[in-house]
């Protein structure tokens, strides 16, 4: 499908489909004659790229002792169950189990190399002037510009 078939589809604009395209939250999404192809399969990603960022990084403090209710803030129960399992068919974590709760799942979950890209490839997108170190725990980048 194009971008104003999904628009339809997920009851959004364009620009929305196109800025999940660009953003790398469609799964095997590519261009052609400079369209984006988008696999009917796919569903309307559950939070933007910013949303999504911050709740890979809300997984990661929990993974290093973080009180688990930060990913309450903003998200219900619902919201953390949908992320976490886009988050998981887009191959940004492993080990994501729908019959666990979310606690024990959030134990169990690795973010994987493609989830680390995602993650280091936004930060660098980021307009930013002078230098900015960030550490996730599995990742420190520094971006100087």
């Amino acid at each position: 499908m194009n971008t104003t078939e999904a628009s339809i589809k997920w009851n959004c604009s364009k620009q929305t489909v196109s800025n999940y395209c660009n953003d790398g939250l469609i799964p095997n999404v590519y261009k052609e004659n400079n369209k984006w192809i988008i696999p009917d399969e796919c569903i309307k990603p559950p939070f933007t790229k910013q949303r999504l960022l911050i709740f890979l990084d809300n997984l990661v403090q929990i993974k290093h002792g973080a009180d688990l209710s930060i990913l309450n803030y903003g998200n219900t129960k619902k919201d953390i169950i949908k992320a976490l399992q886009y988050l998981s068919n887009l191959g940004f974590i492993t080990n994501y189990n729908i019959n666990l709760k979310i606690a024990e799942n959030i134990k169990n979950l690795n973010i994987t190399p493609r989830g680390k890209t995602f993650i280091e490839n936004s930060l660098k997108s980021l307009n930013l002037k002078g230098k900015l170190t960030i550490n996730l725990g599995f990742l420190t980048a520094e971006i100087s510009k």
